[in-house]
């Protein structure tokens, strides 16, 4: 069957079946790709080819894709090829012929294809490139938007050739028309509203532009509480014939931007309550789904947002189309960089050669949007901060944007972190509307300096937290953690963003000048796992599956002032006594927290008013039922939740958020897998392995957990719970039927259940896959997993803590802490660390391990942390537990000064200090920024080299001031002024290493002054070295296990799983020895030696100690060595030894 083949004057046809793909190499001709036609795929589109391989999503590739069809070709007509988005740097070919090409990865295209198609088959050809790194994000890469092919009459309108511009006073509606035109012709147009016509106007025409004004009576104005649409229908007629015909959806909204008075609409005060939102769909990758984003919109809608800021590039033509039917104000950013790059391979290799297309491209595309409030020009745009273009660039977008939206439907602006600099106020100056990216305390300065300006909030938060994970203390800024998650309590925060999850709400409430704010983000996406090297972000208020955080409900609670609001975190499973921070989310005056029906506290808040706007309780663990009641001013009960303590999965929980499908091969439907315990209470921290078969009327689309940590694949069929949820997306066919589903995993019984898929219309081309059964939804799925591995994995859920003492001293230095694992496994297979409360390592204590458990010994005063943790066959811990331990009154907590010692655990601050990467310390750019740390206990060693391990935001000179207290003194004495300067790469820290003017020695504190925004990792001393220098086995830094004996001269029976380690061995020197002074009481001791350096890399050696009567010195051979390492001796099974000293030569 031919495309066009019933004779219409004009039509748009979807043109996204019967696609086939091949991922070839970079440099991939048109020749080769098309001699290996073999090796391509069926696809339908839209698709993205990385999302298929999530263990190496930025792979730079060339995406080739080949299709035949068939077309009725009129000698009279004309046609087109529409792509909504290509990613990136796309070239078209029809019929071995270039077409044209377009390099921007987001903008929509359209060529005329009339002289290259021909009547009957035809071949259509599209390379696409993808070269890494070309994005800070995760984008996609293929024909991840959809294609439509259009035929049209010599006489025609143009393709965005209507542009309306609509008077919200008096209901006047300007509407302007681009055709081409070679005869005289009537343009009709029409106004309709809910498919009444209320207005029509017919003019006849002979020139390529026409103006015509007509004007709606009683017209409703726009709002995202009240979304009235106007549909205007313009056809083109030739002898009293339709020759063609377009329709463009329209609004009415009164808006007021003003410096003092903030946001208007409609003559009503409001704010802003928006989100930054990237384009990636979770487990679709980039490639578009109407569907599927407008169940993320909706989702959006219900926690209070009204307004999207498309972060950062051109959306999908359907997102704006939503934001009109359901209610949000657009800000359409187009640009994250300009002339100067970010990435090797971003758009600025193009910048000059296609900025005028693409703004037309954006502009006229988008410009009669209801929704749309401002045109954003750029993100962080470095050429406004240090180019001497930046300003010039600035005018030209501007005008370029003016050009195709004159009337200024989009009031145009910039969004920038650079607004401190006076380069980028200049540029700001031009457009008057600013957006700030994380600079709130510039806006009452801005304000005072700059009155026309109008200001906003365009990026803010930036808070970070995984669904379902918990950090404790509160307390504690819990940044960097060894599992890789961040908190959901809301104290993870970066260096950048807001001071917590309060203040990102109450700073711009409070501000009735700025216009609102745009939270980093809305929900996760691909990409950007800061501060994390995983799969995705965790910015967001949802997770990628959909799921909604707690911090969406804090959220709502701010901004939905028609729902009462009321939600209770965290879930309540740890262990017994574990203090636990519980908070609630709520906008009702006065909350009730109870446990075990005994009143824990009880407060009153005001969201619209007060700073702290989350209650939040410190409560003992103990089993049962945590419960929150919230009254309204009158006192009388509104809401009530709770949450009760579970325990192992039984049984499934399934959730079908749409139960009837339409059979089009487009419609998809979510099914929520959750699991319940006997008492049917959801198990919130459940992790097992499922596995999802769909079969019949529909297909299994992809699987999602929201887990930045998982890398089991989106497109297959197995893939863990995370935090007790699993998504399922799941898509129509073509023929109406029955969709059924089973959902497995090896602890509970198979559930089965049935979707319908329905009998709908069907388009060109899905009339045509019904009719060859086609059985493809964008591409494969892998469904030949049965027999996975990850089926074969008993992944821990949780792991019970119990002990009966919490604090060491003199006479009770140990603790036996028991252990158990749910499921159960070997303890033995567990990882124990002890860490502060922010989660760094620490030295308090040493670990002997134990039947059922570990033995806990005090070793320092001070505060701990004990962590189980079990990897569950990540690289990193997946489940943890934690008890927090004190010792008192053994020893002094000095910290070694010839160790690294991270930023983290500094003493004493002044100024502003946010968590940085790795468990360092972010400074500030307002002000001076002191950091303290005590009790550095440099003992009988000198030293006077310091190395500092910094990453600065910029290549500028840092000066830092250095003060030192000895254990005699009460005041610091001034040391020095560093000056650390290298050449900034990005996220990532440098070591500088600096000679004092003075010899630290004794116990001494050191207070460093930063003089503007830097991370700081930490530092360590140089201690002289252990090149030649005879070691006893005393002088080791921890050492644990099961049989050794200590003596004056060094240890004797060492025996079973024992360790002696020493943390920090320097040697100026290359070393390629180890002389051991020992004996061997049995035959030929084996000794394991673990050598680890400061970036993790470890070598072992074991090596065979010959027995001999009595005590000798044997040597053995390593791999050179040079610089700081963890050395370890291991003593294995069997063993029984005497040892007294070592030395490295």
């Amino acid at each position: 069957m031919k495309l066009f083949h019933n004779q219409k004057k004009f039509e748009i046809v979807g043109f996204n079946h019967f696609w086939k793909f091949s991922k070839k190499h970079l440099d991939c001709s048109y020749e080769e790709a098309l001699n290996s036609l073999e090796s391509f795929q069926d696809v339908v589109l839209p698709h993205d080819w990385l999302i298929y391989q999530v263990d190496d999503l930025y792979e730079s590739s060339s995406g080739w894709y080949y299709k035949k069809f068939l077309l009725n070709k009129e000698a009279t007509c004309r046609y087109f090829i529409r792509f909504d988005g290509v990613y990136m740097d796309s070239t078209v070919y029809l019929n071995y012929q270039k077409v044209g090409e377009w390099k921007n990865g987001y903008t929509s295209f359209e060529f005329e294809i009339t002289d290259f198609c021909r009547d009957g088959e035809n071949i259509m050809v599209v390379r696409v490139l993808h070269e890494h790194p070309n994005s800070r994000w995760y984008s996609g890469a293929g024909i991840y938007r959809n294609v439509y092919i259009l035929k049209k009459q010599e006489n025609h309108l143009l393709s965005n050739g209507i542009y309306l511009h609509t008077n919200p006073k008096t209901g006047e509606v300007i509407i302007e028309t681009e055709m081409n035109l070679s005869k005289n012709v009537v343009l009709e147009h029409n106004i309709l509203r809910e498919d009444y016509l209320i207005a029509s106007t017919r003019v006849s025409v002979s020139k390529n532009f026409n103006k015509v004004k007509m004007k709606v009576e009683d017209k409703v104005n726009w709002s995202p509480a009240n979304p009235v649409l106007y549909k205007l229908i313009t056809n083109l007629y030739l002898d009293n014939e339709i020759i063609d015909g377009l329709r463009t959806y329209f609004g009415f909204k009164d808006v007021l931007m003003d410096p003092n008075l903030g946001f208007i609409l409609n003559g009503e005060k409001q704010k802003l309550n928006g989100v930054c939102e990237h384009h990636d769909l979770g487990a679709f990758g980039a490639a578009f789904s109407k569907i599927t984003l407008k169940k993320r919109l909706k989702m959006l809608k219900e926690m209070g947002v009204n307004a999207i800021r498309c972060a950062h590039s051109v959306p999908a033509p359907e997102l704006m189309e939503l934001a009109d039917e359901m209610g949000f104000l657009i800000v359409s950013e187009a640009f994250d960089m300009w002339e100067l790059s970010k990435n090797p391979y971003d758009y600025a290799r193009f910048f000059n050669e296609w900025v005028e297309k693409d703004v037309e491209s954006w502009i006229k595309r988008d410009r009669n949007h209801v929704s749309l409030l401002m045109w954003s020009i750029g993100n962080e745009i470095y050429d406004t901060h240090a180019s001497k273009r930046g300003l010039e660039l600035t005018k030209m977008l501007r005008d370029l944007i003016l050009k195709h939206d004159p009337y200024e439907n989009g009031k145009i602006t910039i969004c920038s972190n650079f607004l401190m600099g006076e380069n980028t106020q200049q540029a700001a100056d031009e457009l008057k509307l600013v957006g700030y990216n994380y600079l709130e305390h510039l806006y009452e300065k801005h304000h005072k300096k700059y009155p026309d300006w109008v200001i906003f909030g365009s990026e803010t938060a930036s808070i970070v937290q995984s669904r379902g994970i918990y950090h404790f203390p509160l307390a504690e800024q819990i940044y960097y953690h060894e599992d890789k998650q961040c908190s959901s309590l809301g104290n993870s925060i970066t260096s950048w963003g807001a001071k917590s999850l309060e203040s990102s709400l109450t700073i711009d409430r409070d501000l009735k000048f700025s216009l609102g704010q745009f939270i980093w983000t809305g929900h996760d996406y691909l990409g950007e796992p800061t501060p994390y090297d995983t799969k995705n972000s965790y910015f967001g208020q949802i997770d990628t599956a959909g799921f909604p955080k707690d911090a969406y409900f804090v959220r709502q609670a701010s901004w939905r002032k028609d729902l009462p609001v009321l939600h209770i975190f965290p879930y309540w499973n740890f262990n017994e006594g574990e203090l636990i921070d519980v908070r609630v989310a709520t906008n009702l005056e006065k909350i009730e927290l109870f446990l075990n029906d005994k009143l824990v506290g009880s407060k009153c808040i005001n969201v619209e008013t007060d700073q702290k706007i989350i209650p939040t309780w410190q409560v003992p663990f103990e089993k049962g039922e945590l419960k929150a009641i919230a009254y309204n001013k009158a006192g009388e009960e509104v809401a009530r939740v709770s949450k009760k303590t579970f325990s192992n999965p039984v049984d499934f929980k399934i959730t079908v958020l749409d139960q009837v499908l339409k059979a089009d091969g487009v419609d998809v439907s979510e099914v929520v897998i959750e699991t319940i315990d006997s008492e049917g209470n959801l198990v919130e921290d459940d992790n097992q392995i499922l596995e999802v078969i769909v079969t019949g009327a529909g297909k299994l689309l992809g699987l999602d957990n929201g887990d930045s940590t998982d890398y089991s694949p989106f497109k297959g069929r197995i893939k863990p719970l995370f935090s007790g949820k699993l998504k399922a997306f799941i898509g129509s066919l073509y023929h109406p039927g029955t969709i059924h589903v089973t959902i497995k995993s090896q602890f509970i019984k198979a559930k089965e259940f049935t979707l319908v898929a329905v009998e709908v219309p069907l388009n060109f081309e899905q009339e045509l896959a019904k009719k060859k059964n086609h059985y493809l939804r964008s591409s494969i799925i892998d469904n030949d997993l049965t027999d996975n591995e990850l089926m074969n994995q008993i992944p821990v859920r949780k792991i019970k803590l119990r002990t009966f003492t919490k604090v060491l001293n003199q006479d009770h230095k140990q603790a036996f802490i028991q252990a158990k694992t749910l499921p159960n496994c070997a303890v033995a297979d567990m990882k124990w660390s002890i860490v502060t409360k922010k989660g760094i390592p620490t030295d308090n204590a040493i670990i002997k391990k134990a039947e059922n458990g570990i033995i806990l010994e005090g070793v320092k005063d001070g505060e701990f942390v004990l962590r189980g943790a079990v990897c569950n066959q990540k690289q990193q811990a997946a489940v943890i537990s934690e008890l927090g331990f004190a010792v008192s009154g053994i020893s002094p907590a000095y910290k070694n000064p010839f160790i690294f010692i991270s930023a983290g655990l500094y003493d004493d601050f002044s100024g502003e200090i946010k968590p940085g990467n790795e468990f360092g310390i972010a400074t500030s750019d307002q002000e001076l920024t002191t950091v303290i740390y005590q009790n550095l206990n440099f003992d009988k060693h000198n030293s006077k080299k310091i190395t500092l391990s910094i990453f600065s935001f910029t290549s500028e000179p840092l000066e830092i001031e250095v003060y030192y207290q000895d254990s005699e003194a009460k005041a610091y004495h001034y040391l020095d002024k560093l000056t650390y300067q290298k050449e900034t790469i990005w996220n990532l820290y440098q070591e500088e290493s600096y000679l004092l003017p003075k010899e630290l020695t004794g116990i001494v504190a050191l207070k460093l002054v930063f003089g503007r925004a830097v991370h700081f990792k930490g530092f360590y001393f140089e201690r002289k070295s252990h090149r030649g220098q005879l070691i006893s086995i005393l002088d080791a830094d921890t050492y644990y296990g099961d049989y050794y004996t200590r003596q004056d001269w060094g240890f004797s029976e060492i025996g079973n799983n024992t360790t002696f380690i020493f943390n920090e061995l320097y040697f100026d020197q290359e070393v390629d020895e180890i002389t051991i002074e020992g004996k061997a009481n049995v035959q030929d001791n084996s000794i394991r030696i673990q050598v680890t350096d400061r970036t993790g890399n470890c070598e072992t050696y074991q090596v065979e100690f010959l027995q001999k009567s009595e005590f000798s010195k044997q040597c053995f051979k390593i791999k050179p060595l040079k610089g700081n390492y963890r050395v370890e001796f291991i003593f294995l099974p069997g063993s029984n030894f005497n040892f007294k000293t070592f030395e490295f030569s």
